[in-house]
C-alpha cells in the first residue's frame, strides 16, 4: 500500500500543479483496495498535457498509447497509471467523459485531497467496470455501499445514466449481487451474461438477449480480429 500512495499522491499533486482537468476512477476506497491508478481525462490536450506532467509521452509509449477508446499506460513500481480517452469499458462507452469530469468532487483519499467522480457517477462506473469483467467483486459491492450512504447520493441519476447509455441490465445485477451480500447469501459473485442472471433481474427482452450475446461471445471474437 505504501508504494501505492505514494505514486498516487506523487500524480496527484503534479495533475493539480498543472491544473489538469481530470478525475480518478474506479477508485476502491472504503474499505481501501489499492490497484491500478485510473484517470479519465476526455480531452485530447489535456491528455497530452497530463502525459507530459506525469514524466512525458516517451514514457507512456512503452506501455501504449491512446488510440480512439485505448488507454495510455504508464507504470511505475509496478504500479500502472492509466488514461482513459473516455468512460469506455472493453470499447463499450458507459458515459459521457466530458460529463463525469464536469461533475468531479474533491474527496480526501488517505491524506490527499483528489477529484473523485460525484457519488452517482462514481457508483455507475465501479457497477458497469464490474460487469463488463464478468466478475463482481466483495470490495466493489462494500465500496458501492458506502458511496450510496454518501448524502448527495442518487439512485435516480444512477438510473438516468444507465438508460441513456443500454446499461439498466448491469446496473439491476450489481444492485441484487449488493442486496446478496448484505444478506450473506453468495460470498463472492462470478456474473457470466444475461443468459445466466436473467431470473434475478427480471423479465429479459429479445432484444436484450441478442445486444448480450453480441456483446459477451461476438465481440472477444472481433477484437482479436483487430475490429474495434
Amino acid at each position: 500500500m505504501d508504494n501505492w500512495l505514494k505514486i498516487f499522491g506523487w500524480a496527484n499533486r503534479r495533475l493539480q500543479q498543472q491544473s489538469v482537468e481530470h478525475v480518478f476512477v474506479k477508485l476502491l476506497r472504503d474499505p481501501f483496495r489499492p490497484t491500478d491508478i485510473d484517470l479519465l481525462i476526455p480531452d485530447p490536450h489535456e491528455q497530452e498535457r497530463a502525459m507530459e506532467a506525469l514524466g512525458g509521452r516517451e514514457l507512456f509509449a512503452r506501455g501504449g498509447l491512446l488510440e480512439g477508446s485505448r488507454r495510455a499506460i504508464l507504470r511505475l513500481r509496478n504500479i500502472d497509471i492509466d488514461i482513459y480517452p473516455d468512460a469506455c469499458w472493453g470499447g463499450l462507452k458507459v458515459a459521457e467523459g466530458a460529463e463525469i469530469v464536469e461533475r468531479r468532487h474533491l474527496k480526501n483519499v488517505l491524506g490527499e485531497n483528489a477529484y473523485l467522480p460525484s457519488p452517482a457517477d462514481d457508483f455507475y462506473l465501479i457497477a458497469t467496470h464490474a460487469y463488463s469483467h464478468l466478475n463482481i467483486r466483495r470490495g466493489e459491492i462494500k465500496n458501492c455501499r458506502a458511496i450510496a450512504s454518501d448524502a448527495s447520493f442518487s439512485w435516480e441519476k444512477v438510473w438516468e445514466l444507465a438508460s441513456r447509455f443500454g446499461m439498466t441490465g448491469p446496473v439491476k445485477i450489481f444492485a441484487e449481487a449488493m442486496d446478496n451480500e448484505c444478506a450473506g447469501k453468495i460470498p463472492n459473485w462470478k456474473v457470466l451474461s444475461f443468459f445466466h442472471t436473467h431470473k434475478m433481474v427480471g423479465k429479459i427482452g429479445t432484444s436484450e438477449l441478442i445486444s448480450d450475446f453480441l456483446w459477451h461471445f461476438v465481440r472477444p471474437i472481433t477484437r482479436s480480429l483487430g475490429v474495434r
